[in-house]
């Protein structure tokens, strides 16, 4: 029987309210390069284009991918029966919206980015034009195991910023860092349990690989409200109770970049290089120790060294992604944030939320931005050159898309083109062919000076799971499902992403935010009608493939 599906979806009604920006509509540079990019297999549908010929297609499976390419948020408008419909094999079906509710981790923001906050705020009126001067060079001491000093911390991260001090005590000092500790959490016993020497000894390990691979070297400042480093200069990592527990909700570990002014500046200064870690949280400390030591290397090279100003999703793409590079040398709790199998589990339900912008402190929805930028910095290194790639968009002189856009130049791609494929490994979670998008695949070793390092392994996304209270609106032909119980709720763990059906789209697109829906496979004779919304800041990208 001959199968005609309509993708009636002129009527779509959408209810937009601004983020940050007020395009209303796709710029005519937008759909150039949409047709540019097309392929046989992945095409942009034209407004021109209302009848699909198939015939090339026959055995593939078909998918929708809808993309809200504006600053804009909208949402479908529930109120009215309009949203068009899908006619698959002779069967009509209104279409449907739902809302995928992410479990709620975190509703704060990472304290390093309240502190760049806090910097630009602090010189939005004075000049920072001028060299730095000689007694803006930070003393370099020869710390000793036993030397104490004055340290200044906030008293709760999370919380308020009320700034306190105490006296650190320094228990390990290596070739590239000093450690030091204070117990301020009155546990009896806990400086005698934390083992100094093997924490100092696999900090001074990771830092010279960090070296090796990131190969970012800041010393002498610019202007007069930076200090500068002497040579062999040593990075201060603080071991304190950060939060009076470790929880996977709580903060365990930040950079703090004012620590760079000159006391001159903020008297509460450490005047150094700086790295603060939870003493409680053993088992994800040198995981966080990397997320936080990549800000520092980032805010280096991209703010002291260029005079440039990032956006949060860039800093912790970078900073995600140093975790994945280091990841066969750390250890992380499986509870713990800091781990990135949960940011893709994460990233593989909230596509809708989007892209290239950070949520607001109040939105329970912050974790979604860590998982969704995570999952798209790491789709970059696995299809576009692995380190290399990641050290061309980290010591590039650009920020944020043009840094990415610049790292694309030589592999003959754009950011508007990478994210606009991006969808495709979502698809191709199975697939090991290097000429296709996707994440299962290896990228490449790099040769340490005493061992094979192997970096941005291959990532099966079927390996992963969501969870679901249930299963309406999703298609879950090529899942792996479990039922299972967490605090006496049941809940439908899906393994893989989460595709919508053919009749069914999300109730919010956030600005960038996408969605996947599986229309069918194709057989012969087939025919395909595509009807264009009214809303030109959507569009609509036609995928086949098989799963494979």
């Amino acid at each position: 029987m001959k199968k005609v599906i309509f993708l009636l979806i002129t009527t779509l009604v959408f209810a937009g309210c601004g983020i940050q920006s007020n395009v209303d509509h796709i710029s005519p540079e937008y759909v150039e390069e949409l047709k540019k990019i097309s392929t046989n297999d992945y095409f942009f549908v034209d407004e021109d284009m209302s009848e699909i010929d198939l015939t090339n297609h026959v055995g593939q499976d078909a998918y929708l991918v809808s993309f809200n390419l504006s600053t804009h948020t909208y949402k479908l408008n529930s109120r009215t029966n309009n949203f068009g419909f899908i006619e698959f094999n002779s069967t009509e079906s209104q279409n449907e919206s739902i809302e995928r509710t992410v479990i709620k981790e975190k509703n704060d923001e990472h304290p390093t980015h309240l502190f760049l906050k806090e910097i630009n705020n602090l010189y939005k009126n004075k000049d920072l034009s001028k060299k730095a001067v000689n007694n803006n060079l930070v003393e370099n001491v020869n710390y000793k195991v036993g030397d104490k000093r004055k340290l200044y911390y906030e008293k709760n991260v999370n919380i308020d910023r009320t700034v306190l001090n105490f006296i650190a005590e320094c228990k390990y000092v290596g070739d590239n860092c000093v450690v030091w500790f204070n117990n301020n959490t009155n546990i009896q016993g806990l400086e005698e349990k934390l083992d100094f020497a093997f924490l100092g000894q696999k900090f001074d390990y990771l830092l010279r690989l960090h070296s090796e691979l990131i190969d970012v070297n800041y010393m002498e400042s610019t202007n007069s409200y930076y200090i500068s480093f002497p040579d062999n200069y040593k990075l201060n990592i603080v071991l304190y109770d950060i939060n009076s527990n470790c929880n996977a909700d709580d903060v365990v570990g930040y950079f703090y970049p004012l620590d760079y002014i000159s006391k001159d500046v903020n008297i509460y200064s450490n005047e150094g290089k700086f790295i603060y870690l939870d003493s409680l949280c053993e088992k994800g400390v040198f995981s966080t120790f990397i997320h936080e030591y990549t800000h520092l290397k980032t805010f280096e090279q991209k703010t002291l060294i260029n005079n440039l100003e990032y956006s949060t999703w860039y800093t912790e793409m970078f900073s995600m992604l140093a975790q994945e590079m280091f990841e066969d040398f750390v250890t992380v709790d499986d509870n713990d944030n800091e781990n990135l199998h949960n940011r893709i589990s994460n990233a593989l339900s909230t596509s809708q939320l989007g892209h290239f912008y950070w949520l607001d402190l109040d939105n329970d929805y912050v974790y979604a931005s860590y998982a969704n930028h995570y999952l798209f910095g790491t789709y970059l290194v696995h299809n576009f050159g692995g380190l290399s790639f990641f050290k061309e968009m980290m010591n590039n002189n650009f920020v944020n898309i043009e840094s990415i856009d610049e790292a694309l130049k030589s592999k003959n791609s754009t950011t508007f083109e990478a994210f606009i494929k991006f969808p495709q490994i979502w698809i191709n979670c199975e697939n090991t062919n290097k000429n296709f998008y996707s994440l299962n695949k290896d990228t490449d070793s790099y040769f340490s000076s005493d061992k094979e390092i192997k970096v941005f392994n291959a990532i099966n996304l079927n390996d992963f799971s969501g969870y679901f209270m249930g299963l309406d609106g999703y298609e879950t032909k090529y899942n792996k499902i479990e039922k299972v119980s967490k605090n006496g709720v049941e809940y439908f763990e899906i393994y893989g992403p989460s595709l919508l059906k053919n009749n069914y789209f999300y109730k919010t697109y956030s600005p960038f935010g996408y969605s996947i829906s599986y229309i069918g496979k194709v057989s012969e004779g087939d025919t395909m009608k595509i009807y264009q919304p009214n809303e030109k800041d959507f569009v609509y990208v036609l995928m086949f493939t098989n799963p494979s």
